[in-house]
């Protein structure tokens, strides 16, 4: 019985960093999750809140990225990816309805019980299907313009639309990256994709731990309660002057879904839990922090006389005959 449990994410970089996930300066538990980061504003509390440079110079972890510190940048990627196709590149041999199964709108997948709409049916969670044309639209609206003739979006300087992307050399990952690189190519976003070995990517001295990056992929393990402080509080940001602590390599700092994912993991109420997760999730998905590509698919086999066995999506079995 084919169980997803891993979740593929992508971050961006603004000022502080962002899923698929992005971070732009050099630099738990996951759940297994692709996501793509960037990088967002890291001492302030509002995302979207720019960082005025003053007489005293502002630290470069603290600047907003020149592109990714865009909403509506952010948002135009998550509309341009192509999230079906990727799909299809890599679970070829699932049907159809399977392949829909695989889909996310927050970093919680649609069957677990913490997920925002499965606790609140009016929970305020964005969804950024695939447009295209909405896409195109943002970005306009953001000032990045198609020149007559051209195939990558330039601003008001003549400066290209073009961003790094990275994430692991695995053939699995080059398989649908080639075709993210090729859904925002054509709305005018131009990906430099960098396919370098795990050990540098997820390294303690380098990739992600150090925010060396501006679009990031990757994937984490999901946990039957959902945990989250190290990924998304605003104190959990990788900066030198705390020694690169905690997992929040987008950077986001959003204080209600801060405060919310720390009250959530100090109370034992389960119905008060997930209400703060949906804070959480509603926040997460507001911003477009992250954007979650797909879940990953793995098979959960059991002896066949084995009755009533339900398994969970987010756990790892082994069942032999």
């Amino acid at each position: 019985m084919p169980k997803s449990k891993h979740y593929t994410i992508s971050a961006l970089a603004a000022a502080t960093s962002l899923l698929l996930a992005a971070c732009g300066a050099p630099a738990g538990t996951p759940v297994v999750q692709t996501v793509v980061v960037t990088q967002e504003v890291v001492k302030e509390v509002e995302v979207e809140k720019i960082v005025e440079i003053t007489a005293t110079p502002v630290p470069e972890w603290t600047r907003p990225h020149p592109i990714l510190s865009d909403a509506r940048v952010r948002k135009a990627i998550a509309h341009c990816t192509n999230r079906k196709a990727l799909i299809d590149s890599v679970y070829p041999f699932l049907p159809e309805e399977e392949r829909e199964k695989l889909f996310m709108d927050t970093f919680i997948p649609k069957d677990s019980v913490w997920y925002a709409k499965n606790v609140d049916p009016n929970a305020n969670i964005v969804d950024y299907p695939y447009d295209p044309e909405k896409g195109k639209a943002l970005l306009e609206e953001a000032g990045w313009k198609l020149p007559e003739g051209g195939s990558v979006r330039v601003n008001d300087k003549g400066e290209p639309l073009a961003l790094r992307f990275t994430t692991t050399n695995a053939p699995f990952r080059q398989t649908w990256g080639a075709v993210f690189v090729k859904s925002l190519q054509d709305c005018g976003i131009q990906l430099l994709p960098s396919y370098i070995p795990g050990s540098i990517w997820f390294g303690g001295n380098s990739g992600l731990r150090r925010r060396d990056f501006e679009l990031g992929a990757f994937a984490w393990v999901g946990e039957t309660e959902p945990p989250g402080v190290s990924l998304y509080a605003c104190d959990q940001i990788p900066r030198p002057d705390n020694n690169w602590n905690g997992q929040n390599y987008m950077g986001w700092c959003n204080e209600r879904a801060s405060t919310a994912i720390k009250q959530a993991n100090n109370t034992l109420n389960d119905a008060e839990r997930k209400r703060l997760y949906v804070i959480v999730q509603e926040e997460f998905s507001k911003d477009m922090v992250s954007l979650p590509l797909f879940q990953r698919l793995e098979a959960t086999a059991h002896n066949k006389d084995l009755k009533g066995l339900k398994a969970d999506p987010t756990e790892y079995y082994c069942q032999h005959r």
